[in-house]
């Protein structure tokens, strides 16, 4: 991420990572039944990591809260209805590492989620 020269280009390709991973879990879902925790994990401590160097701890945890709050529902319905974890996995594994709606550009992108802000939205300025 160092050779990023604007947070705008790291908001570029966070969503470029979480989109490639979203259709390759995707058609491997289609293909195989299945989406690998060999896709799964990786996005989600990519997605820590970016979170811890782009704010610290406090990124951190609030990254490990998106992953919670989106693979939630998932496991819900893992639980109750049978089938495979992998949905759950890859729900939360796109919370950590997908940008802030509408993010702007900052000398350090703060990548805690764009589910994550959905729920805990900044105030309007209007």
């Amino acid at each position: 991420m160092l050779w990023l020269n604007h947070a705008s280009d790291v908001t570029a390709v966070q969503w470029g990572v979480v989109l490639g991973a979203s259709l390759a879990a995707a058609l491997t879902d289609l293909r195989n039944r299945r989406i690998p925790n060999r896709l799964t994990m990786p996005l989600a401590l990519v997605g820590l990591a970016v979170a811890f160097y782009g704010g610290g701890w406090a990124n951190l945890g609030a990254a490990g809260a998106a992953y919670l709050v989106l693979a939630l529902p998932y496991i819900l319905l893992f639980l109750l209805a049978g089938g495979g974890a992998g949905d759950a996995k890859m729900m939360g594994a796109t919370g950590p590492g997908s940008p802030p709606p509408g993010a702007r550009p900052t000398k350090r992108a703060r990548p805690p989620s764009a589910h994550w802000w959905a729920i805990w939205p900044e105030p309007n300025p209007w």
